[in-house]
């Protein structure tokens, strides 16, 4: 569902209420305890019976992670519900073209995705979950924002922003809310300062997810003291693995997500 084309707000509520949460079910109940009423009263907002407050529907743009242009269209759609003239009608559904133009234009701009440049990939660099939606986003037929929210416990609006970002740059399509991998390269040449921070990323990760314990995982570490042909025969193994595994990676079955993280430096 386009956002800009919903006319009236309870669909947008309904709609953003999908996409962060698994099941929707349940969801009135979580936006009465955020904005401090009841579930009863939420209920009769989305029967129209009643209407929330402009504070209330501010308080939703936070909820939901809404853009500025998003939460400005939604605010809107509000004052009409809430207008007790036609002229006043009138007057907020000009506001609403307008904005819906400008959404175009942004929307137009996200299409003709930009180059992956190197501020660009600076940024996709600067955290872990980056990369870790977007693969994560290659397993079944996508994710929606509430799944890769669940799944790798991060913010809706932290997902939301991500996702932005990854779509933005060709990394993630859009598909019925739901968000598929793109065969888009993030390379980085050897000797790249962005290269540290990428390993110390998963690394930190690494120790994160090692705290867990989980029967299934695998973590090995072992400083040791060996000669100098050991050495270079171990790094010969491990580099004639990794060529092999890159070949296999492109045969098999994307279903689950996982981290590899092979170190071998003299100190």
């Amino acid at each position: 569902m386009d956002f800009y084309r919903i006319s009236n707000y309870r669909d947008i509520i309904r709609s953003e209420s999908e996409k962060k949460f698994t099941k929707s079910h349940g969801s009135g109940r979580k936006i009465a305890e955020f904005l401090g009423t009841t579930p009863v009263f939420v209920s009769q907002v989305m029967n129209e019976d009643k209407d929330f407050t402009l504070e209330q529907v501010l308080e939703l743009c936070q909820f939901f992670a809404l853009t500025d242009l998003e939460a400005e269209y939604f605010l809107n759609l509000v004052e009409i519900a809430r207008a007790g003239s036609v002229k006043l009608k009138k007057h907020y559904q000009k506001k609403l073209d307008e904005i819906r133009v400008r959404a175009n234009k942004v929307k137009n701009r996200i299409k003709n995705t930009k180059e992956f440049s190197e501020e660009a990939k600076a940024h996709y660099y600067s955290e872990w979950y980056y990369g870790g939606i977007r693969l994560f986003c290659a397993l079944d037929e996508g994710k929606s924002l509430a799944e890769i929210s669940d799944f790798l416990k991060l913010p809706h609006r932290q997902v939301k922003l991500a996702v932005q970002f990854l779509m933005e740059y060709d990394l993630l399509k859009s598909q019925d809310n739901r968000y598929h991998w793109k065969a888009q390269s993030t390379y980085i040449a050897k000797g790249s300062p962005l290269i540290p921070r990428h390993h110390k990323n998963w690394r930190m990760k690494a120790c994160e997810e090692c705290e867990k314990d989980k029967e299934e995982d695998l973590f090995f570490t072992a400083p040791m003291v060996l000669s100098r042909e050991l050495k270079d025969r171990l790094k010969t193994r491990i580099l004639d693995w990794i060529e092999e595994l890159s070949k296999e990676l492109k045969d098999c079955n994307n279903e689950e997500l996982c981290v590899l993280n092979i170190d071998l430096f003299k100190i």
